[in-house]
């Protein structure tokens, strides 16, 4: 397969040659203009930094020679409008937080950065502000708004954030003993008490080997003012019960399965699709973690050490 593999690599890069070849005589016979030439020519070569930066062995991008590479190439307006971006996407969606901290760290040494820099600072915050809380977000990005390429970017960044905000925490559930009430209304019930909101589903095994680290958080902070609340998105609400009753979450006014669930503007924007998730209110009743840390991490605890005190 490797041998495959690097036959396959040499090919592509013996086409992209000749692709160079062919728009220089396209270019000589005066069949395109020079703009459309170096558009094309601009295309190519960024092309052929992503073939380079694809290591056979490992079968993965190679993301500290691809930011080499990228950082290497000219400014022009021109290179940055074709490829650019999406090289960059590609190599911070293939980083981990660690590595992609320690770019931006690198780069984030003047008071601007270079047009090759900027799109390594957006897709970066596109991947990391989702998973932060909102005054994170809101501090992250006030920090970084000025290094971004322009408002619209920054505008994107906090759109999520914004819509999520803007909308009633409606939705129709069921408790257990087929019991029915609101989502904003258990919100007001709560008030005083900061909830952590555990979406799951009984397919879900991450989902349930996570539920004696919530049991758990529970227990460890509910004199302190938390509440774990247990969330299911399942549509079969018969093994909803079934599964919450086996694994002990069954708690009175403290588990829960969404129903009407295509009638919730609140889930649709929260896209409870992606789970495992957890959520946190604030004693208001206000969402203010859209994405936080799963029940069973260290950062989770240092989040309610830190607003709920040790």
């Amino acid at each position: 397969m490797q041998v495959d593999l690097i036959e396959n690599k040499a090919k592509a890069t013996y086409g992209f040659q000749r692709e160079l070849e062919w728009i220089d005589s396209l270019e000589n016979a005066r069949l395109i203009s020079e703009e459309i030439k170096a558009f094309y020519t601009a295309k190519n070569r960024l092309a052929q930094k992503k073939l380079e930066t694809y290591a056979i062995e490992s079968m993965e991008i190679n993301t500290q020679l691809a930011v080499n590479t990228i950082l290497e190439i000219d400014n022009s307006e021109l290179a940055n409008s074709v490829y650019l971006d999406e090289f960059s996407e590609l190599i911070i969606t293939n980083q981990t937080q660690m590595e992609s901290n320690a770019l931006i760290d690198s780069l984030i040494t003047e008071a601007q950065l270079s047009p090759n820099e900027k799109p390594f600072l957006f897709h970066y915050l596109k991947k990391e502000v989702p998973y932060l809380s909102f005054k994170e977000a809101d501090e992250v990005l006030g920090r970084y708004e000025d290094k971004l390429a322009n408002p619209a970017q920054l505008i994107h960044l906090n759109s999520f954030n914004k819509t999520l905000q803007g909308i009633d925490p409606t939705i129709e559930l069921m408790g257990m003993q087929n019991s029915f009430s609101d989502f904003k209304e258990l919100l007001d019930q709560k008030r005083g008490k900061y909830l952590y909101v555990d979406l799951w589903a009984a397919w879900c095994i991450p989902c349930i080997k996570a539920f004696p680290a919530s049991l758990a958080l529970n227990e460890t902070y509910k004199s302190k003012g938390l509440e774990v609340i247990f969330l299911s998105v399942d549509d079969n609400y018969k093994f909803w019960e079934e599964v919450a009753n086996k694994y002990e979450i069954a708690i009175p006014d403290q588990s829960f399965v969404a129903i009407k669930k295509d009638e919730s503007e609140y889930l649709k924007a929260l896209n409870v699709a992606q789970i495992p998730r957890c959520l946190i209110f604030d004693p208001e009743g206000k969402l203010i973690h859209p994405n936080a840390p799963r029940p069973d991490t260290e950062e989770i605890k240092l989040f309610f050490d830190a607003i709920l005190g040790n």
